[in-house]
């Protein structure tokens, strides 16, 4: 097979796996050609969903001090 086309499919196997892929901005062409021939775009994931398959990272609070006893 074309190495141009294996690489195709390794692309069109990514964007089946993450479509936000196709909302970066280096792909606004490709974006909008897929648009021209009808295809629907889904909306990008929120962030707080994490995208590489990793939950999203929560931000350790830190411990509130211990109320101190006036006498």
């Amino acid at each position: 097979m074309d190495q141009h086309l294996i690489l195709l499919k390794q692309f069109v196997d990514n964007v089946r796996k993450n479509t936000d892929i196709l909302h970066e901005p280096s792909l606004g062409f490709f974006r909008e050609f897929l648009e021209e021939l009808g295809a629907k775009i889904p909306p990008m994931k929120s962030k707080t969903e994490g995208t590489s398959g990793t939950p999203p990272k929560t931000e350790a609070k830190e411990p509130e001090p211990e109320p101190m006893e006036v006498s």
